[in-house]
């Protein structure tokens, strides 16, 4: 008889594709959460106590940069001032407590999702009272936006249903699969594919990257940087100290691979499947060093300094160059959208393996 402390093999295919979506729901869910917290955060810190924001600082260098009109970069100044203005003095405090508890809570989802994917029916018993917590934190999110007027309501209510909505049906399904009476399943005592560091590698990055995605998006509408408008400051330096991070972590990763050469066939799999599966996953490599790399040396040509995790002055490669600066900044959007496909990709590859229950995500999921 297989235990609760063993990876488990052949057992049902719903446990396997029940988990994977809830690992994927929690880590989006984690990237909105953490934006949103870090939205509130920002909002709140970088308005002025009476609300008075001055006129837009509209630098015609800064706007051809950013692709952007006039009258936008005046719109960026106006929605701020919309939302602050519309926001009750409560509102900021409890959507980032939320936001905070939600974003806690949805990393142990992951979690669960990993867990219930091994076959571990205790997962379920936890991940119903998880995303029944998490449908709650959504209710409370919701009555907050209903409460603090029709355009806040605009905002946020939307989101919050389609999120608990979501959490509802996930801790109905997890509440229904720890009732499920389980056959006897063999136990796996073959050692585990990757180690240690590289799973937590593999689900630090795939978290980072969907958060850059959601709060690179957010922070690019807030107001153009100048001494009056400091929103930008922290979610830009945030996301080049994440992005950075996440380069190392992709060195450390592909080192270990090659230094041990791990054979990862998939089960009966052809030539064709094989090489398909090897250049994606050589194409994420690439692809998510670009975009940091690119990030980066757009960063150089900016004349903004970078300091890691607020800690390490980062030395300045290039000068500031607006030609070198778009160049780069291009590059880097270019190469995101890349990404974006290959993930969707690899996420579609991931959501197949899970229904033919094949064995092959839980290497990434086992310790």
């Amino acid at each position: 008889m297989a235990t609760e402390s063993m990876p488990r093999t052949d057992g049902p295919a719903w446990m396997s594709w029940l988990g994977v979506t809830a690992i994927l729901l929690g880590i989006l869910f984690t990237a909105s959460e953490g934006n949103e917290w870090m939205r509130q955060v920002i909002v709140d810190n970088a308005t002025p106590a009476n609300l008075e924001l001055p006129a837009a600082d509209c630098r015609a260098d800064e706007l051809e940069e950013e692709g952007l009109s006039f009258a936008e970069c005046e719109q960026m100044v106006e929605a701020i001032r919309s939302y602050v203005v519309s926001r009750p003095v409560w509102f900021a405090g409890v959507q980032a407590w939320l936001a905070a508890i939600g974003t806690l809570l949805a990393l142990v989802s992951v979690v669960c999702g990993a867990a219930l994917a091994n076959f571990r029916i205790s997962a379920a018993r936890i991940g119903a009272g998880i995303f029944a917590l998490l449908a709650v934190i959504d209710a409370a999110h919701f009555v907050a936006a209903q409460q603090a007027g029709p355009i806040l309501r605009a905002i946020h209510l939307p989101m919050a249903l389609q999120w608990f909505v979501i959490h509802l049906a996930l801790a109905i399904a997890f509440f229904v699969a720890q009732r499920q009476q389980l056959p006897q399943m063999t136990v796996d005592s073959a050692p585990a594919i990757y180690g240690r560091f590289e799973v937590v590698a593999h689900w630090f990055l795939a978290v980072s990257v969907f958060f850059l995605f959601v709060s690179s998006w957010w922070m690019l509408s807030l107001p153009l940087p100048s001494d009056e408008f400091r929103y930008r400051e922290f979610p830009f330096q945030l996301h080049k100290n994440i992005g950075i991070t996440i380069v190392l972590l992709m060195i450390a990763m592909a080192l270990i691979r090659l230094t041990r050469r791990q054979a990862l066939p998939a089960p009966a799999e052809t030539r064709g499947m094989s090489q398909l599966r090897l250049g994606g996953h050589v194409a994420l490599y690439l692809l998510v060093f670009a975009v940091c790399v690119t990030g980066y040396m757009s960063s150089s040509y900016s004349g903004w300094g970078t300091t890691w995790w607020w800690l390490i002055d980062l030395p300045a490669w290039g000068y500031e160059d607006d030609d070198l600066n778009q160049l780069y900044s291009d590059l880097h959007i270019w190469t995101c959208w890349a990404l974006l496909i290959a993930m969707a990709a690899h996420i579609g590859a991931a959501l197949l393996h899970a229904v033919r229950n094949d064995g092959i995500l839980r290497r990434i999921l086992r310790w």
